[in-house]
């Protein structure tokens, strides 16, 4: 039965994408997709080969005539991040993104659509597979688990990059191409918890706060969206100089690239006090709402399934707050040199309780390694001194702008010539081009997609038509390449 999608253009471009979102793919899990790709390229006579940890290369001969051109290769990654609505039932490693039209915009229901990064796994098999196309000697290479560090790009062999010049088909603007990135950290701080019994008497209840728009630690962390984290502390800590209460879970965020959408913490209280926790937090909620500008965050108190049979000793549990708030999140420096660029910032990304341990999750960015150093230092101390042990778990380098880019040049070019501007610019967000760099200094490298908006977030969504204009500018740029 035909569907409004099947209306989309270019047709093979759009085939491939919903056949991507019929296989589960979040960071980790890439093997079913990788597989579709190479049995794709094998049906096709193409070379293909995989690494041990799924990342894969198809290799496709020039053109008649076209065979002294430069070697391209257009990259893009595997996986995708796994954001639902709360109260949506889903399964990312079994369950297929639902894509569904919104206009002039494609969505998926209540979770990720994963055009982040699948329209560029799309574009660049797609080119794979166009025997019409005249161009060089090209590559098609995909990667696992960007979204957690860009672990599989740091895993490559230097024989997958061999080439002359690499198209990143992972940004987010159709009218932006990128020509450097923020190098980036993740640092964990574990507290081993100190527990005592609760007050006996006292009845549990879950303070949950939810709603906030969450969003890209990197693309959307000046845009004032409110951190689940953050309120969820300064609430406690304000409803606790009121009324005795004991904290024994906190819990909160998801990945340490994802701005906290959502936060919950078991508490336990005189029940006489509920009354004045609800209340509080009405009144808290209330003057977030307008500190943000949101209808939500929504900031509930109920009553909670269970009664826990153990809850942090009151010492323990202030020295947490207490750090939690004083943990920078947000912007730290905007940068001078490049106007309107966020130079480097921190997202208090995600808090983990379990049976003896607290995990807290800092992402940090910065385009300077010596800025990004001081402020992982900084917040790894800043636990430290409460008696955390902090650890880096995942770094990556930023990439530095070429001002002397051949495919810059002719990015620009077509740009031009199909009237439009393209805006040459850097992203406070990791793209794999640091990584790649790293590996392979003479690759000259830029990064072009279609316009996404929300990405790691249930509301993101793609421009329909800039996905069009997206693949039409890769085939003009591969054509004028020599």
């Amino acid at each position: 039965m035909a569907t409004e999608t099947d209306k989309l253009e270019p047709r093979e471009l759009w085939d491939i994408f919903f056949q991507i979102c019929n296989i589960p793919h979040p960071s980790g899990h890439e093997e079913a997709i990788c597989d579709f790709l190479f049995k794709k390229a094998a049906a096709a006579g193409l070379a293909a080969r995989k690494d041990k940890n799924n990342n894969l290369l198809i290799v496709k001969p020039a053109s008649k005539g076209r065979e002294q051109a430069k070697t391209v290769i257009l990259q893009s990654h595997l996986d995708m991040v796994p954001q639902k609505d709360e109260d949506h039932e889903f399964d990312f490693k079994t369950d297929p993104i639902k894509p569904r039209l919104d206009g002039e915009w494609l969505c998926a229901e209540k979770t990720c659509l994963g055009a982040d990064n699948g329209i560029g796994i799309a574009a660049a098999m797609a080119i794979m597979l166009d025997d019409k196309l005249l161009h060089g000697p090209l590559r098609a290479l995909f990667t696992t688990e960007e979204e957690t560090g860009l672990a599989g790009a740091k895993k490559l062999a230097k024989d997958f990059l061999e080439g002359d010049i690499l198209l990143n088909l992972d940004s987010e603007n159709e009218n932006i191409i990128y020509v450097g990135c923020a190098g980036g950290t993740s640092l964990s701080s574990d507290f081993m918890i100190e527990w005592t019994e609760p007050h006996p008497g006292f009845k549990a209840y879950k303070i949950e706060v939810s709603g906030l728009p969450g969003g890209h630690s990197g693309c959307d962390i000046h845009k004032n969206r409110g951190n689940a984290i953050k309120l969820l502390v300064d609430l406690l800590k304000n409803v606790s100089e009121v009324i005795e209460l004991q904290i024994s879970m906190l819990d909160g965020g998801t990945l340490d690239n994802v701005i906290p959408s959502g936060a919950f913490a078991i508490v336990t209280l005189p029940e006489e006090e509920s009354e004045v926790l609800i209340e509080a937090t009405r009144m808290f909620a209330s003057g977030a709402r307008a500190q943000y500008d949101y209808k939500h965050p929504i900031m509930e108190v109920a009553e909670s399934w269970y009664t826990p049979t153990k809850v942090w000793t009151g010492a323990f549990a202030k020295k947490v707050l207490n750090v939690l708030a004083e943990c920078p999140h947000g912007v730290i420096a905007m940068s001078r040199s490049m106007p309107g660029i966020v130079k480097t910032s921190n997202n208090l990304a995600v808090l983990e309780t379990s049976m003896n341990k607290l995990r807290v999750k800092n992402s940090q960015r910065s385009f300077y390694a010596d800025d990004l150093e001081e402020l992982t230092n900084r917040i790894s101390d800043l636990f430290d001194n409460a008696g955390a042990l902090s650890y880096i778990e995942s770094e990556y380098p930023g990439w530095a702008p070429n001002n002397d880019s051949e495919i810059a040049a002719i990015v620009s070019e077509v740009y031009e010539d199909a009237g439009k501007k393209a805006d040459k610019k850097v992203i406070h967000a990791g793209l794999e081009c640091g990584i790649i760099s790293s590996l392979s200094p003479k690759l000259d490298m830029i990064s072009l997609g279609p316009t996404i908006i929300n990405p790691h977030s249930p509301a993101e969504r793609v421009n329909i038509r800039s996905v069009k204009n997206f693949y039409n500018h890769i085939r003009a740029i591969l054509q004028r390449i020599k």
